[in-house]
């Protein structure tokens, strides 16, 4: 089974169908480059798989597990969004924010949904148990005997009450602590961030905002803020789009360094020769469909289609 299937997705903005209906597949550890002319849906495609775009139609699955459409809510992404870690061409970072805090951002945020999530469940929980200590009252209550009534009602009420103070103390011990959790996992956050920008080349640069970082330093940031979610595939949008040669090459040989490490990675990408290099598998959209999918060589030598050769041949003379 594909670690990543893809099966006629669509998407439509308006009246305007920008998604015809892609479907692709790709194994754990593979390289898919997403190449074609601007305008044909390369972009939408990674969104809507990231849920940063709902596609109208279609199914997600990953590892076995289908992601959309969203079995619990059909119109809430649930915590599957996070299988994919997303980075964007130009990418914003805060500007308020240091490089270290950027990084952290996606953690903190990420923990605070997660603890409210759970203090929902805590809440749901401690409702359950109430019902069920209520129910159980008057159980025992309509049980009985009418002789001497009021005094065993007086001692049933007692050892009820003291049942509910202790069962609601041990649901209590177990509830969220919201405050203190999210103190201990931001501590934990701030070290992952740091060996994550220490990783990308950028140790020297954690106090730093991002008026004082270059483009290319930039983009490293935003890939090590992808990488803190441990994302199961990674997805690259035109990471080196508005950047010089020089920028473009440390880009280029942090992400060469992923690919080594066997991760799952998605690139739309103009960058002809890098796709080639890196890329297990190429896919060729034009018109909002996948117009020809394949290895480098298939796809770069012996293209089928007259629209991937038109696309290839002007790729090379703008070269």
């Amino acid at each position: 089974m594909a670690f990543l299937e893809v099966k006629d997705i669509t998407k439509n903005f308006g009246d305007t169908q920008v998604l015809k209906g892609v479907s692709f597949e790709m194994n754990k550890g593979e390289v898919v480059s997403i190449i074609g002319s601007s305008g044909n849906g390369k972009t939408t495609l990674l969104r809507c798989l990231n849920f940063l775009e709902l596609p109208d139609s279609g199914t997600i699955t990953v590892d076995g597990n289908v992601v959309f459409p969203f079995l619990d809510n059909p119109k809430k992404p649930n915590k599957s969004r996070l299988t994919f870690g997303m980075v964007f061409q130009n990418f914003n970072l805060f500007p308020q924010y240091t490089a270290l805090r950027n990084v952290t951002l996606a953690m903190d945020l990420r923990d605070e949904n997660e603890l409210k999530e759970k203090k929902i469940q805590d809440a749901k929980k401690k409702q359950q148990l109430l019902n069920e200590l209520s129910a159980k009252k008057k159980q025992l209550l309509g049980e009985l005997p009418a002789k001497n009534k009021k005094a065993e009602k007086k001692q049933l009420l007692k050892e009820l009450r003291t049942e509910k103070k202790q069962r609601l103390e041990e649901l209590r011990a177990t509830c969220t602590k919201k405050k203190q959790l999210l103190k201990e996992l931001r501590a934990k956050n701030e070290e992952t961030a740091m060996a994550l920008l220490t990783r990308v080349g950028l140790a020297d640069k954690m106090g730093n905002y991002p008026c004082q970082l270059s483009g290319g330093q930039q983009q490293r940031v935003a890939i090590a803020r992808a990488l803190a979610l441990s994302p199961d595939i990674l997805c690259f949008d035109e990471p080196t789009s508005a950047l010089d040669p020089e920028l473009t090459g440390e880009v280029l040989k942090v992400i060469k360094g992923l690919i080594d490490e066997d991760r799952t990675i998605i690139i739309v990408t103009h960058e002809m020769g890098f796709a080639r290099s890196v890329s297990d598998k190429i896919i060729f959209m034009a018109d909002g469909v996948i117009e020809e999918m394949g290895t480098p060589e298939q796809i770069f030598d012996a293209p089928a289609s007259l629209k991937t050769q038109a696309f290839l041949a002007k790729a090379e003379e703008n070269e």
